[in-house]
């Protein structure tokens, strides 16, 4: 009787947490379209104002700046609405719901903190060998480090791809680099260029990694940009 209450306690506990990440990835999916739908309504108020400008560019017959003008509103469409289209479409490849509500909840955060996030995912994304709660744990950190050293920066951007082919499942995380970092140290806990008690993350990250056989993980820091990523090998490819 122990056993089953016990059991029943712990399974109430799991669906109690997963209610919870669901809600939270529902939310953050609705802000994420609210988002979008503000910068629609935003664009569409601009559009106006700007077809105005070309009709009388029109009526005098200047093509020129008829042709600098359309191109002037495809950039601004980019900028405004097209990245957000496109990082919606790109999110729609992952069809893992943990990893999904993952970088949904990273994104609405870098939207919030005024970050440019390029999400890029190659393929569509099912599944890999490692734990889930694993995945999300590593990725996780990957991210948050990223947004940790991009935030408040005026050209603040993160750079996630997610890429299934030739039998590997890859996962990278690239950013700007603001401090001086010695790759030889980063896996010692307590390292970190942000002060004292930090620098927890990196080391966890590592000890979760080691306890896969075919896992690779890679740090880099190439131009400016700091580098992070890990390799799954798949069984029987993907």
């Amino acid at each position: 009787m122990i056993f089953i209450y016990t059991g029943r306690e712990e399974m109430q506990q799991r669906r109690i947490e997963e209610q919870n990440i669901s809600l939270e990835q529902q939310g953050a999916y609705i802000e994420n379209l609210e988002g979008l739908q503000r910068e629609v309504r935003r664009f569409r108020h601009d559009f106006r104002n700007m077809m105005s400008g070309m009709y009388l560019q029109a009526e005098e017959g200047n093509l020129t700046a008829i042709q600098t003008y359309i191109q002037e509103m495809t950039e601004d469409f980019d900028s405004q609405i097209g990245d957000r289209i496109r990082q919606m479409g790109q999110l729609g490849n992952v069809c893992m719901t943990e990893v999904k509500g993952l970088l949904l909840t990273k994104l609405v955060q870098m939207q919030r903190d005024g970050t440019v996030c390029e999400l890029e995912v190659m393929h569509p994304f099912r599944g890999t060998r490692c734990r889930i709660t694993d995945l999300c744990r590593c990725l996780g950190i990957l991210i948050d480090n990223a947004m940790e050293e991009v935030r408040g920066r005026e050209d603040a951007r993160v750079h996630i791809m997610i890429s299934s082919q030739g039998g590997y499942t890859t996962f990278r995380v690239k950013n700007r680099l603001y401090h001086t970092v010695d790759v030889h140290e980063i896996w010692q806990r307590g390292y970190s260029t942000k002060g004292a008690d930090r620098g927890l993350g990196l080391a966890s990250y590592r000890k979760i990694l080691a306890g896969y056989e075919d896992v690779l993980p890679a740090t880099a820091v190439q131009e400016g940009y700091f580098i992070q990523e890990f390799k799954v090998r798949e069984q029987n490819g993907k």
